[in-house]
C-alpha cells in the first residue's frame, strides 16, 4: 500500500482552495488526483482534520526458522503419502 500524502501537502492544497481557486486547478498544480482533493475537503468539513486515516496492519507473516526444518517437514509429509500408496 502506498504511503499517505504528507500533512504539509494537504495543508497547502486546502490553503490554496481558501482563495477563489478551482479544485481541478489545485489537483493539477499539486499533482494529486481530483478525487483526493475532494476527499480532503470533505474530511476537513466533517472531522475538522486532514490527518491520514490510520490503517490496520494485516496478519503477521509466518516465518520458518530455517530451510532445513522446512525440508524435514516436507520429506516427512511425502513419506507418509508414499506409505499409504
Amino acid at each position: 500500500m502506498a504511503k499517505p500524502y504528507s500533512i504539509d501537502l494537504r495543508q497547502r492544497v486546502l490553503q490554496y482552495l481558501k482563495e477563489p481557486n478551482d479544485k481541478m486547478q489545485a489537483s493539477q498544480l499539486f499533482q494529486v488526483g481530483i478525487a483526493t482533493v475532494y476527499r480532503w475537503v470533505a474530511r476537513k468539513k466533517q472531522k475538522g482534520s486532514i490527518e491520514p486515516i490510520k490503517r490496520k496492519k494485516g496478519k503477521p507473516t509466518v516465518t520458518i526458522p530455517n530451510d532445513k526444518e522446512l525440508a524435514r517437514g516436507t520429506e516427512h509429509a511425502l513419506r507418509k503419502v508414499l506409505e499409504k500408496a
